[in-house]
């Protein structure tokens, strides 16, 4: 079976603006759900992949206690994301505590 990787480098031009920035949504929503199924639905509440940015991906969270367990458990998201997408897409997170309302106006 084709990941999501190979469909996407087969549908689009890999270096096409409109491939990278459905990849991207695809790996921030794919994060926010490893989020859920590591920390649960008060993780998920707590903490919000928003976007990608030269292979780093910036998750926002409400506090410092919840960006020091995603700190934890930075090398296994990292390791997951990247081998789902079949190639290194991501090469570390940013955590920002302090809401995960705060990035909704960054691009």
């Amino acid at each position: 079976m084709q990941g999501i990787s190979g469909i996407l480098k087969s549908t689009f031009n890999k270096r096409s603006v409109l491939s990278k920035q459905v990849q991207s949504g695809m790996i921030v929503e794919f994060v926010n759900e490893l989020i859920h199924e590591y920390w649960g639905k008060k993780g998920a509440e707590q903490a919000k992949a928003k976007f990608i940015k030269n292979k780093i991906l910036t998750i926002f969270t409400v506090n410092a206690g919840m960006s020091q367990e995603i700190k934890f458990k930075q090398n296994k998201i990292l390791e997951t994301v990247n081998t789902r997408f079949d190639e290194r897409v991501l090469n570390q997170l940013k955590i920002v505590a302090g809401g995960i309302d705060k990035g909704d106006d960054i691009p």
